[in-house]
């Protein structure tokens, strides 16, 4: 019966923090779930997104078909493009 209890207790507890406190529900809810913060350097985020978004990557570069549908959307033929 006390595990029960427990649980109640900790569901009450993190259903208060939703509503009020939305970093004490997050930590709350990591510390219950066991999660660990990754060990992981800024600098490989870093290294991470540049690679991602680097626009010198052809596969940065969109296709014909985005760029027509891009030009179409901006000159508003959206019901002709819907037509078709």
């Amino acid at each position: 019966m006390s595990r029960r209890n427990y649980v109640n207790d900790r569901t009450k507890i993190l259903e208060s923090y939703k509503y009020n406190n939305a970093k004490l529900f997050w930590r709350l809810l990591k510390d219950t779930a066991k999660v660990k913060s990754p060990d992981i350097p800024l600098t490989s985020f870093e290294v991470y997104l540049k690679a991602v978004n680097n626009p010198d990557d052809p596969f940065f570069k969109p296709d014909e078909d985005v760029l027509y549908f891009n030009e179409r959307f901006v000159r508003d033929e959206f019901q002709t493009m819907f037509n078709e």
